[in-house]
């Protein structure tokens, strides 16, 4: 990513060739991650997405709480904020 400075306390990035192949990259990975198993699953935890209050998670979906650990939806719902994924 390359960092231009405009003025004084402006700085806009660019993403640069490298930046999008690494974007296409984790996009795969973590198009591929539905595809694993819930042993293989565990292991590559950080490419399921993080939850979030007031999102609709289907059954069986996998979800991270942002610390390594990986939870696998058992019933369809929406999410709530009083209703955290560790309670």
């Amino acid at each position: 990513m390359r960092a231009t400075q405009i003025r004084r306390g402006f700085i806009t990035y660019e993403m640069d060739e490298e930046d999008y192949r690494r974007q296409a990259v984790e996009r795969l990975a973590a198009l591929q991650a539905q595809t694993l198993d819930d042993t293989a699953a565990v292991q590559v935890a950080g490419l399921y997405p993080r939850w979030a209050a007031g999102v609709t998670y289907a059954k069986d979906a996998r979800i991270t709480d942002g610390k390594g650990n990986l939870y696998k939806v058992v019933q369809s719902h929406t999410s709530q904020a009083d209703w955290p994924i560790d309670a």
